[in-house]
């Protein structure tokens, strides 16, 4: 009986080890294994970027605030460096090159330009994360962490000229685009991860006194998804709406007037029940410049907080604290004013925790560098040219700034 124990004592010795062995080999080949356990992280965004002072102070501040990941929401270096190279290796000397920068095309870096071409961009900017699904740096999502994520990242481009014959992308009802970017969500819901989180370039509702750029249809199939954030830039400021929600006597939202019923939830602190509605946030503040935000639209009253050239005027990015439980975003400074802005959204039922911030995820293997973008025949169905394609931008094609009057601006 001794030695029959002895033997079991042997059998549990070398499971022990084969066991340590395996997962040993699992990390080394799987290195986002490690996030299986990790119950919090943190991420940044911004768009509209540049590569000046104001642009280095974004930067610097998004590497000090702890965040695993940054997302630049298009419009990259205006060309204040000479190339998209450059441009990467301007954000490299502030990030590090492991840190994950995660690209998507703006209005210029799509096949109009002129500031560089998003294939470009997204070759000395490759996807740091793993597990992209779709075209990077135009319209794709990810999981984070790989393992139990508890974000999918949905990245889209409507109204951007994307086509090889140079007309925009569509995300009407019923096209493409639209039925993609429903069923990514829907996945991320069926697959039981807690948060959905949208982001593209232009906006459809803001606070400058212009019309949708995206289309009323696309901003009304997330929201009608309850997506928990839904990301822009393209104005250069910052704003915040309430919790917004379609339901009994708000079919839809309009872009051009303001329904009440339309807002789930205008909490005074900003604390939101998550799952009843969508939390929109304009995050064009990254350094190329600000512009003025405009309260007295009438569509105004969606939004809760605001930051432009006419109120405290400040540089940032919006960094997001994310657990299983909690979404919280804060608006962190760069440079300039002293703005701030925070919100939270919080599962029904749990009480709200500080999270703290997971490691670093590990780089994958850098990429060559792609060659320039060129329209090929093999691209996304060609919807109608639109009768006028693009109002004036708030850059000169140079990239220098115009100051133009509310109604002109983009």
């Amino acid at each position: 009986m001794k030695r029959l124990g002895g033997m079991k004592r042997l059998v549990y010795v070398l499971t022990a080890v084969a066991l340590a062995g395996t997962a040993a080999i699992t990390t080394a080949a799987w290195p986002h294994a490690r996030a299986k356990a990790a119950t919090t992280f943190s991420f940044a965004v911004a768009g509209d970027l540049g590569a000046n002072g104001n642009t280095s102070a974004v930067l610097n501040a998004v590497g000090a605030s702890g965040s695993q990941m940054f997302w630049p929401i298009g419009d990259l270096s205006y060309s204040q460096v000479p190339s998209e190279s450059a441009w990467c290796d301007y954000v490299h000397a502030r990030l590090g090159t492991s840190f994950p920068v995660e690209a998507l095309v703006g209005n210029h870096e799509d096949n109009d330009g002129p500031d560089g071409f998003i294939g470009n961009f997204a070759s000395c900017l490759p996807d740091q994360i793993g597990g992209v699904q779709g075209t990077y740096g135009e319209e794709y999502y990810v999981d984070y962490p790989a393992a139990n994520p508890l974000v999918r990242f949905v990245m889209i481009s409507p109204g951007l000229d994307l086509n090889a014959n140079g007309t925009n992308w569509s995300y009407k009802q019923g096209t493409t685009h639209y039925n993609w970017t429903a069923n990514t969500i829907d996945g991320a819901r069926a697959a039981g991860i807690p948060w959905v989180v949208v982001g593209m370039h232009e906006y459809c509702l803001s606070l400058v006194n212009h019309s949708c750029f995206v289309s009323d249809d696309i901003m009304n199939l997330l929201i009608s998804k309850k997506v928990d954030l839904y990301l822009q830039a393209h104005d250069h400021a910052y704003s915040r709406s309430s919790q917004l929600a379609l339901g009994p006597g708000c079919a839809a939202i309009s872009s051009t007037s303001f329904n009440p019923s339309c807002v789930a939830d205008a909490n005074p602190a900003s604390s939101y029940t998550a799952g009843n509605g969508t939390v929109i946030a304009t995050v064009g503040s990254g350094g190329r410049s600000i512009n003025s935000q405009d309260p007295t639209l009438a569509w105004a009253p969606y939004f809760q907080a605001y930051m432009g050239s006419n109120n405290n005027a400040t540089y940032g990015f919006l960094k997001v604290d994310v657990s299983d439980t909690q979404l919280s975003g804060n608006f962190v400074r760069g440079t300039g004013g002293s703005y701030t802005d925070s919100f939270s959204l919080t599962k029904s039922g749990t009480t709200p925790t500080l999270p703290l911030p997971l490691p670093l995820p590990l780089p994958l293997p850098h990429r060559a560098r792609r060659p320039r973008r060129r329209p090929s025949a093999a691209a996304p169905p060609t919807p109608a040219p639109r009768a006028n394609r693009r109002p004036p931008s708030q850059c000169r094609r140079d990239g220098s700034p115009v100051m133009l009057p509310m109604s002109a601006m983009s």
